[in-house]
């Protein structure tokens, strides 16, 4: 199964990121690292196994770009097969895999300028935030709801930047609604979740 991804991946991310001493010093230690990460990476199982290089490499890339505004590095391959593979057939993935690799759509959709073959990723993060509204009861709901404050910050920086405007489908306005959605029934949206709207540099702002 994949239930340990959103648990584990953090950790195993930053250490295969790690430019700490005792990992780039040690012999191996490093290497062990991105192999452990590559494994994690093998338990996407909606994805082939084949791309998991290129799915850890990517996490790689999105971490060590954390506390910053800056987008990927243009191109960056591992980072547009990764957002392809997710994108492929128009589906979804499962909530533990998708919140294992969505540091890879937050920083795909960062920055000003696009990064080829990351075009969809805006697509991706609508479709799985569509889930959030959801009343099917696979779970996702309850593991992509701890990201609904982050997938929204991620639209919202989007829309920063004047390459906004070459998305459609959706439209970040689209994916900005598809993150406040909510089940019949279900929780209210709690103070957290709407802070990004507020302020300056969000869409309710002064």
């Amino acid at each position: 199964g994949n239930s340990c991804l959103p648990s584990v991946g953090p950790a195993a991310v930053s250490a295969a990121s790690s430019s700490c001493p005792a990992v780039t010093s040690l012999g191996g230690l490093g290497d062990g690292c991105a192999s452990a990460l590559t494994s994690l990476a093998a338990c996407v199982y909606e994805v082939d196994e084949e791309s998991a290089p290129s799915m850890a490499g990517a996490l790689v890339a999105a971490r060590r770009l954390a506390g910053s505004d800056e987008g990927l590095p243009s191109p960056c391959p591992a980072a547009a097969e990764t957002i392809g593979a997710m994108d492929e057939g128009n589906d979804v993935l499962s909530g533990n895999s998708f919140a294992f690799l969505f540091p890879v759509v937050r920083a795909a959709l960062a920055g000003g300028r696009n990064v080829p073959g990351c075009e969809a990723a805006l697509a991706v993060l609508d479709r799985h935030a569509r889930l959030l509204s959801s009343d099917d009861d696979d779970g996702a709901a309850s593991v992509l709801g701890p990201l609904r404050k982050d997938m929204a910050s991620a639209v919202l920086g989007l829309l920063r930047h004047d390459r906004a405007i070459s998305f459609a489908d959706p439209t970040p306005a689209e994916a900005l609604v598809s993150c406040y959605g909510t089940a019949e029934g279900g929780p209210a949206l709690r103070a957290p979740e709407i802070a990004p709207l507020l302020g300056e540099g969000g869409a309710l702002g002064t």
